[in-house]
């Protein structure tokens, strides 16, 4: 999907105008990255939670990821959070089908093995601080392979697929939740540039 069937396909008033008029000006040289216009912009609600929408561009204008988020500061539990993840997965494997568990691993910690309430198995860490990471779980990908990045590890996959990952984290008492379902085009597809200064995202998976 082109830049402007995006937009026709969605609401303008979902984004940030900020990154709007950001997008106009450099998706020819690097691509963009629209994202929600603030922190109550609600896109879709599945199984009573609701996402914000982002969609990233590359400089071709080609529509490259469709990322859902659930996001909320203050007043979740470590276990709540994980409870929206487990449901997230769910109901994106009714809908895309089987979530396949990619292996991950977190400094210091030793995963617990966790089923979500359709019986998909991921792994959870939990640190003492009382942070936690839902691993990544993706649809089927094809030939999904390790690979080397700028020293830190990638993976590719040859076929659209969807993933599905989610943090906890607390920082000066305050909890923060972000559940990501992302829909990608295979690796090969050219993405948006880095801004140098950022670090990249996680691992992706397809529309």
């Amino acid at each position: 999907m082109s830049f402007e069937d995006a937009l026709g396909a969605t609401d303008v008033a979902l984004f940030n105008p900020y990154g709007l008029k950001e997008c106009y000006h450099d998706i020819a040289l690097r691509g963009c990255l629209l994202s929600r216009k603030d922190d109550d912009t609600v896109f879709d609600v599945r199984d009573g939670i609701t996402y914000a929408l982002s969609l990233s561009f590359n400089k071709h204008g080609k529509l490259t990821d469709v990322i859902l988020q659930y996001s909320r500061d203050g007043e979740i539990s470590a276990d709540e959070c994980e409870g929206l993840f487990a449901r997230t997965a769910d109901w994106v494997a009714k809908d895309y089908g089987p979530l396949l568990r990619v292996p991950t691993s977190a400094a210091g910690e030793t995963a617990a093995e966790r089923r979500s309430p359709g019986g998909i198995a991921y792994p959870r860490w939990r640190g003492t601080d009382g942070n936690q990471i839902m691993g990544i779980l993706y649809t089927d990908t094809g030939r999904l392979k390790a690979g080397q990045k700028e020293g830190g590890q990638e993976r590719t996959w040859d076929r659209r697929a969807a993933n599905v990952f989610a943090t906890y984290f607390v920082i000066r008492s305050q909890p923060t939740c972000m559940v990501d379902v992302q829909f990608s085009e295979p690796s090969a597809i050219e993405r948006r540039a880095e801004e140098p200064t950022k670090a990249p995202r996680h691992a992706s998976a397809a529309s």
